[in-house]
């Protein structure tokens, strides 16, 4: 479950607030954040990752103030939160060294973490790619990448910006359908998106216009 309690945030050196006084409850599945480009989604995503400290108000996760832990409580609470970043920012190396890093810092080892990588770029269709340099991607095999390279930890929240920019139709449909698929093993699903997204099942959507809410249904 999150909430967002008369949330408020600006950026450091600035002095227009980008979210302005939201309040909102999510306890489904699917969530899809909708809105023009300089609408607040993004920021929207980030401090629901944790990544970003409300100026004002509050948000809950899992009925959880993130911002009362401290530092290394809050990072342990992080874990459970995944975030993908529209343009995906990549370690240097191959494909399966980026795949296969989320799980080698939480302990798992250098064979299983290549299983267990290979087996979610397939599921993307991709695993072709996996021994590739990173910079010889085009920017859609970076965009499945990265969303493998969050896959592979099974997160409790997968946060997802502009995921469908830069992907094919055949890859959009594919995307989509291993989203459903892991959204029924568990995983709750957010996305951050300017144009329509084709996700079969969306329990909430919320619509955000110069940072605030104008329609949650």
């Amino acid at each position: 479950m999150i909430i967002l309690r008369d949330l408020w945030y600006k950026y450091p050196n600035s002095n227009e607030y980008v979210l302005k006084g939201l309040n909102f409850r999510f306890n489904g599945k699917t969530l899809v954040i909708q809105g023009p480009n300089g609408s607040g989604k993004t920021t929207l995503l980030k401090i629901i990752a944790c990544m970003l400290k409300p100026e004002k108000g509050e948000i809950l996760v899992d009925n959880v103030n993130p911002w009362k832990l401290d530092d290394k409580k809050r990072l342990s609470f992080r874990r459970n939160i995944v975030y993908v970043h529209e343009r995906p920012i990549f370690l240097r190396g191959s494909v399966i060294d980026n795949v296969t890093y989320p799980l080698r810092i939480r302990g798992l080892n250098e064979d299983k973490s290549v299983i267990k990588a290979l087996k979610f770029l397939k599921r993307l269709g991709v695993e072709d790619i996996a021994y590739r340099k990173v910079g010889e991607l085009s920017a859609g095999q970076l965009k499945l990448s990265s969303l493998a390279r969050a896959l592979v930890i099974e997160p409790k929240y997968l946060l997802l910006d502009e995921p469908l920019a830069y992907l094919d139709k055949n890859s959009i449909e594919v995307t989509m359908k291993v989203l459903e698929e892991i959204v029924n093993l568990g995983t709750k699903v957010i996305i951050a998106s300017h144009i329509k997204v084709p996700l079969k099942t969306i329990d909430s959507k919320l619509t955000l216009f110069q940072g605030e809410i104008v329609e949650h249904t």
